[in-house]
């Protein structure tokens, strides 16, 4: 009876083992798979990037800043700062030039929903940057400031590309807004490290010359 007992016991902990080892081999497979699939841009997340590129007149930053935040939102692994540089001027290069002209054609892009977002990332990047150099000045932007400026920037555009606006100091809706904005650039204004930027004369390679789309961005 014991040694029933002791082989019946042996035959569950041989299974619960079995049991663990699948598991951990069908967590090791999805890890596997998810990590083949980071950073392989869809196409509308690399549309998106290459027309943010497009707009900040080959400076890579706002670009590599906005696929960091897309690849956190996906939980893909962290690259750093020129991993991600040379992904942003990777996939503009690999961009035919047609499709470039396609996409940065304002009168009637390819992708109004890529250009809307490209837009919309772009004024607040803006913004990060005129708050920014408020800041070297010695300034604290009040909310109000930053508020007005954002407005200034996106009457700028193309009435059917502009973002919905922020509103004023007075509505807390529009406080919110800011609060986002701050958080999505981690709570706080501060610089990247300064890299080449692209001659502009690569960028228009990629497309005709055209009316300059979006100048403020």
């Amino acid at each position: 009876m014991d040694q029933r007992r002791r082989q019946g016991a042996i035959d569950a902990q041989l299974l619960a083992l079995r049991g663990d080892i699948r598991r951990a081999q069908a967590k090791q497979r999805a890890k596997a798979k998810a990590q083949a699939r980071a950073w392989v841009l869809g196409v509308s997340l690399l549309r998106v990037v290459v027309l943010i590129y497009w707009l900040a007149d080959g400076v890579v930053d706002p670009a590599v800043f906005y696929l960091r935040q897309r690849g956190r939102q996906h939980h893909w692994p962290d690259k750093d700062d020129e991993e991600l540089a040379d992904l942003v001027q990777q996939v503009f290069a690999d961009t035919a030039d047609a499709d470039v002209l396609a996409l940065t054609d304002a009168d009637d892009p390819l992708d109004v929903a890529a250009l809307k977002e490209a837009t919309r990332y772009g004024l607040q990047w803006r913004l990060r940057t005129w708050t920014l150099a408020q800041n070297r000045k010695g300034v604290a932007v009040p909310a109000g400031d930053n508020l007005e400026e954002f407005e200034a920037r996106r009457l700028e555009q193309p009435p059917a590309l502009r973002p919905a606006p922020w509103g004023d100091v007075w509505n807390g809706a529009a406080r919110m807004r800011l609060s986002r904005w701050r958080w999505c650039f981690n709570g706080r204004v501060d610089e990247m490290r300064a890299r080449e930027v692209v001659d502009a004369a690569h960028l228009w390679a990629k497309a005709l010359p055209m009316v300059s789309l979006h100048q403020s961005l």
